[in-house]
């Protein structure tokens, strides 16, 4: 009997304001693929080695894994490539990019037809979904990189720390996970204009408790918050107040919009399943916004999420 290997299919795109001919370079040399790779952001010190004509990489890293890309075939409009993961699985995957004109300059489209081994036949519907996400942001940052001149997102990793006990009121919303965004920046307005009117001394950065991030569903139900020492009596109607519970938390800062978080939520949960640390089951992981987007340019928004550790 021959084991089959399950299959999927990937695909995502982005508008980005300039011309293919612009755009091309940064795809199929990998020579530049550090500056907006969705997976070299999450692991900088993994050991990469290119071809002299950037048509080839191999990369060895303790989160990422080890494996190696080739460009197969390119076009003007097309790039085909060969993608091998040699560890911690060997599999071979179909990649390529489509740019394509379109109103806003060009169309770019990320795609992978891949297959895992049979043994891993029930991850084929996870593994598409989070190689969607890490696609969305790599097409951000490559949209970034060829608007702006460089991406503005910027990991530091600084490890397990304590985290004390913090007692909040807060806002909780369900929402699908492409507006997860807006809707934070909507909550967290009308959350300050109400400790505005109370007059109320917050005891630290405003923050955001994720209770589920469902990715298959593309939904996700979060707690906009302002943690107080003594939350009063009274809440508007909605609100709600709770206890973060003290402990242990893996703590990444992203400076940059938050367009680019993602990068530091999917840099944890790759260095949580690489054994880094393990996660809190049935404790919220949160992140704390360190400073006003509206008081600071985007480059220099400092965000730091927390993933509650055992």
């Amino acid at each position: 009997m021959v084991a089959t290997m399950a299959k999927f299919h990937v695909s995502r795109s982005i508008s980005i304001a300039a011309p293919p001919e612009k755009i091309l370079p940064a795809i199929h040399d990998f020579r530049k693929w550090p500056a907006w790779s969705p997976w070299l952001i999450a692991e900088p010190d993994a050991k990469l080695d290119f071809s002299d004509d950037g048509k080839f990489y191999r990369w060895e890293g303790q989160i990422t894994g080890c494996g190696e890309v080739t460009v197969t075939r390119e076009t003007p409009a097309e790039v085909e490539m060969d993608l091998v993961f040699l560890k911690p699985f060997r599999a071979k995957n179909l990649t390529s990019f489509r740019i394509e004109p379109d109103e806003d300059g060009s169309r770019v489209t990320w795609s992978m037809v891949g297959s895992l081994p049979f043994f891993l036949f029930f991850m084929a519907k996870s593994m598409a979904t989070f190689v969607g996400a890490d696609f969305e942001r790599g097409l951000k940052m490559l949209k970034d990189l060829i608007e702006l001149g460089a991406v503005p997102s910027k990991l530091e990793f600084h490890g397990t720390a304590g985290f004390p006990t913090t007692r909040y009121v807060g806002v909780r919303h369900e929402c699908e996970i492409a507006a997860v965004g807006d809707t934070a920046a909507a909550a967290m307005k009308v959350l300050r204009a109400w400790l505005a009117e109370s007059e109320l001394q917050p005891s630290g950065c405003p923050m955001m408790l994720c209770d589920t991030w469902d990715m298959s569903r593309g939904r996700c139900e979060i707690l906009m918050a302002l943690p107080l020492p003594v939350p009063p009596a009274n809440l508007p109607d909605g609100w709600e107040s709770g206890e973060i519970d003290a402990g242990e938390t893996y703590r990444i800062r992203h400076t940059g919009p938050y367009r680019h978080l993602g990068n530091a939520w999917s840099s944890g949960m790759m260095r949580s399943r690489a054994g880094h640390f393990r996660l809190k089951r049935g404790v919220p992981l949160f992140e704390i916004y360190e400073n006003d987007p509206e008081q600071v340019g985007e480059a220099e928004v400092a965000t730091v999420v927390h993933f509650p550790i055992r």
